[in-house]
This record gives C-alpha cells, structure tokens and sequence, in this order.
C-alpha cells in the first residue's frame, strides 16, 4: 500500500548528500519519521540523503520541540528562550560558547598555515584574512545589504559605488602614496636597462 503524502512534504527537497536542510524540510523529516512512522530508510530515499542525516534531523527537531539545546540536550532556560525566538532550533549558551570558541580556534590554526579559513583550500591574500574568491564574494554579498564591501560596518558613501566614507578616505590615501613612490622611483627601460631619467 503507498501513503499519499502532501505536496509540500517534497517542495524544496535537494538530492544532494550534503545540502544544508530548510526549516520545511526539517519538519517534514520529522512528520514523516515520527508522526507517519516511516523507517530512516525509507525516509532518506524519499530525500536523497543518508540514514545519518535522518536520524540527526528527527533528533534535532524532537528536541526543539521539548525546548532543549539542539547540542547537548538540556532544557533552555526563558532567557535563553527569549534570545532566540524565531528560531526553529536553539542552543543554550555554554553550547554557543563553546562552538564560539572552537571556531576562533580554528580560524586563527588555518591562518597560521596560510590557508583560509572560510573554504580550507586556497591560500589567504597577502595582508587579509581570506582567499581572492572568499574575499569577493563577501565583499559582494556586503554591497548587496548596503554595507561597505571593505569594511562591512557602515553604510556605503554616495560618491563611491562600494565604500564607506572612512574606507574611501584610507584607498585614497593609499593610492596617492603609491602614485608619489611610482613617480620618484627611477624608471629603466627594459631593452636597453639605461634608466629613463634625464
């Protein structure tokens, strides 16, 4: 016998391994895992993923709806409840903490080796924090929110298309510094290697 399922049960699913779940698609695991009673097997087929993933799905949604910390399983105090309303899944603060700090680890042991710490595989940018790729791509999606691109504190000037006031000043500056030592450096001519200066 086949079960109808609704329509938005399968929406936005992605037969993806590793695709980043949607709120939806975490309560309709959930649905069909504990409500329906359908086995992770059968569950993970129906999304294209694995039986792993079913299982951390229904263990995470069941605890947010026993307000517990997603994490570690205890009960979420009112505050903590409060800080994060809005949120399907939510984590008590020692568990945040913690994430916090294993993350700046991390980011700070990545730079050490040179690599970035966003993707892990390309190389960090002279003097930044970030390969070229990871580096535009954030300094896009800030100019999408209105944001410098440099910075991504403040708003983005009128005069200029992707910076704010402060940063434009500090380009600018830097620029004409570069303009002068160009200037004063003394040229050689690449056939001949006689300087061009008279």
């Amino acid at each position: 016998m086949r079960l109808k399922r609704p329509k938005w049960y399968l929406e936005n699913v992605k037969p993806l391994e590793n695709h980043p779940w949607t709120d939806t698609e975490k309560l309709a695991v959930f649905a069909l895992r504990d409500e329906e009673d359908l086995p992770a097997k059968r569950v993970a087929k129906i999304f294209g993923v694995t039986k792993t993933q079913v299982y951390n799905v229904t263990r995470l949604i069941r605890r947010s709806k026993n307000k517990e910390c997603f994490i570690c399983g205890n009960l979420l105090t009112p505050k903590e409840k409060r800080k994060q309303k809005g949120r399907l899944v939510k984590a008590c603060d020692s568990c945040k903490d913690e994430k916090r700090e294993y993350k700046r680890k991390r980011r700070k042991r990545l730079l050490k080796k040179g690599l970035c710490p966003y993707c892990e595989k390309r190389k960090v940018v002279a003097g930044k924090k970030g390969c070229t790729l990871c580096l535009s791509a954030t300094h896009r999606r800030r100019m999408q929110m209105g944001l410098c691109g440099q910075c991504g504190k403040r708003p983005i000037d009128k005069k200029s298309e992707a910076l704010c006031t402060i940063c434009l000043g500090i380009n600018r500056k830097r620029t004409s510094a570069q303009r002068k030592l160009n200037k004063t450096k003394d040229k050689v001519c690449n056939k001949t290697g006689k300087s061009s200066k008279k």
